[in-house]
Order: structure tokens, then C-alpha cells, then sequence
């Protein structure tokens, strides 16, 4: 999974590289290094929820296109924030989320 920010527009970019179907629930990300006081390594995550910076209410929707099957998909912030985004590939598949509201 990669995000990518550029000014106030985010992307979601999700891989697989296998020839195997994969699915699966997408929430939290990998750990990565920040650097703290006295420049001393953390490792932090963030949600998907965190990542996209979603307000998290039951009224506010997520919008997003998907480039792969041309469709635009809506999901509760709530429920993001809460379970994440279920997304299924084929075999190296890749799958483009972008244009959140």
C-alpha cells in the first residue's frame, strides 16, 4: 500500500505482487520511523482514517473513484476509521483510489 500526498490531494495506491488472489481488510499502516526528542527513533502507525485525515462522524461519506474498474465508491468515515477499506486484486493487480471528498 502506498499514499500519496500532493498539496491538499491524496491517492491511495494498493498492490499486489503475486499471482495469487489477495483480500483483505486495508486500516493500519506499516510501522515507520520518526524522530523524536534528542533525535531518538519511534516507530509510529497511523489508520487509513489518520492517513486520508477523514472527519470521523456517521455523516460524513468518503468518495472516491477507482481507476481499475472505472466506478466511484462511497463508505461511512465512520466505518473506515473503525474496520478500514475491504479491497480485493488479482495477481499483480493494482488499484488507484483518489479524488476523496
Amino acid at each position: 500500500m502506498v499514499e500519496y500526498s500532493f498539496a491538499d490531494s491524496r491517492s491511495l495506491i494498493l498492490y499486489n505482487n503475486k499471482y495469487e488472489r489477495a483480500a483483505g481488510w486495508i486500516n493500519m499502516s506499516a510501522a515507520y520511523a520518526v524522530k523524536g526528542v534528542d533525535d531518538e527513533k519511534q516507530l509510529v502507525q497511523r489508520t487509513l482514517a489518520q492517513g486520508l485525515q477523514l472527519t470521523v462522524t456517521s455523516d460524513r461519506f468518503c468518495h472516491f473513484s477507482r481507476t481499475t474498474f472505472k466506478t466511484v465508491v462511497y463508505q461511512k468515515n465512520n466505518e473506515i476509521a473503525e474496520h478500514g477499506l475491504f479491497v480485493a486484486l488479482n495477481g499483480f493487480e493494482t488499484q488507484v483510489f483518489f479524488e476523496y471528498l
